[in-house]
């Protein structure tokens, strides 16, 4: 639980999200300032700043060698940056539409773009910048859309406003499932083989429905929670399911069959934000009154309480090897641990 190096941040904005590099030299921070920032997690120093967008970065992924990072932002724009040079490209659409809107899958491999006025989600590989798919969607559906896709890139899921979710084949187009309707447009969750998805129970409160993605059958309901739940989180190897609330718990799950293994108990406040560490033994979670607590996985037992920011605690991130945790506070300082 020791402070290890703290930084600046993003001058007093709010961090949408932070995260390591694979090799783990390198730290990402997007922020409401418009800017993705680069840092030594060895010394706390501002590599590079990254700045092109015209509103907030909400999320930052990075490719699989750590090279480039991949921005979304409200200003309708989609960027692949150079992590070393800073140097921006913005993909495609050439010139997306004004706050069409843009979603990152959950591994970062695969962006979709909402390309208003074509009446399509267009599906794009972050590797090679190349057009996987255009998705057909109904253009007078309510603006709120959610999308995920498979780790491997051959299954796609979307939804619009209370639509059911639709499952694709990448490589055709074609439509092989849908899964009923969800409570709102998302976040939608692939497991890591791709095999099923999590998503919003449209007929219970707070309440996720696990589906099968290769048959759109129903395969459990993640019920407990009893505020809203906005954070869902596969374990890298897809044993375990963890969700955190507005009502201070997170949960962690049974995968595969969706039973309740652990309820994660000791915020007064909304859980903000949670994460597993690769080798899936340890959770840590941020919460609304400034603390972090990190936990063992498999006794649902606290380990740590770190006590350092004044704010909101709102992203939390584990290293390769799980040794060290990053937190980010609504001020956008950062602190590593």
């Amino acid at each position: 639980g020791e402070i290890l190096r703290a930084t600046r941040g993003h001058d007093g904005m709010y961090s949408n999200q932070v995260l390591y590099s694979p090799c783990g030299r390198r730290v990402i921070s997007a922020g409401d300032d418009h800017t993705v920032r680069v840092w030594d997690p060895a010394s706390g120093a501002l590599l590079a700043s990254l700045e092109g967008h015209e509103d907030e970065v909400k999320l930052v992924s990075l490719t699989a060698d750590g090279s480039r990072a991949l921005t979304t932002s409200p200003d309708g724009s989609i960027r692949l940056w150079n992590v070393t040079t800073g140097s921006p490209r913005r993909l495609a659409p050439p010139q997306p539409a004004p706050r069409a809107g843009g979603m990152l899958s959950s591994d970062g491999r695969t962006f979709a773009h909402r390309a208003k006025g074509r009446g399509r989600i267009e599906l794009w590989r972050v590797r090679d910048e190349s057009l996987l798919v255009g998705l057909p969607v109904d253009e007078e559906k309510a603006p709120r859309w959610s999308f995920d896709g498979s780790r491997d890139q051959r299954r796609a899921a979307t939804t619009m406003g209370r639509d059911p979710i639709r499952i694709w084949d990448v490589e055709t187009g074609e439509l092989t499932a849908s899964c009923g309707e969800t409570s709102r447009g998302g976040p939608l969750r692939f497991s890591p083989d791709g095999m099923r998805l999590l998503a919003p129970s449209a007929d219970t409160e707070h309440a996720f429905q696990l589906w099968d993605a290769s048959t759109g059958e129903a395969i459990a309901l993640l019920q407990g929670h009893t505020q809203d739940v906005d954070i869902v989180v596969w374990s890298a190897d897809g044993s375990r399911v963890l969700t955190a609330s507005d009502d201070g718990t997170a949960r962690i799950w049974d995968g595969a069959t969706g039973t309740a293994l652990a309820i994660l108990r000791g915020h007064t406040e909304a859980v903000t934000c949670a994460a597993c560490s690769a080798d899936g033994r340890w959770v840590i979670t941020g919460g609304e009154e400034g603390v972090a607590l990190v936990w063992d996985a498999a006794a649902g037992r606290r380990l740590a309480t770190l006590r350092a920011h004044k704010g909101e605690v709102t992203c939390v991130a584990f290293d390769a090897d799980g040794r060290r945790a990053m937190t980010a506070e609504e001020d956008g300082q950062t602190h590593i641990w």
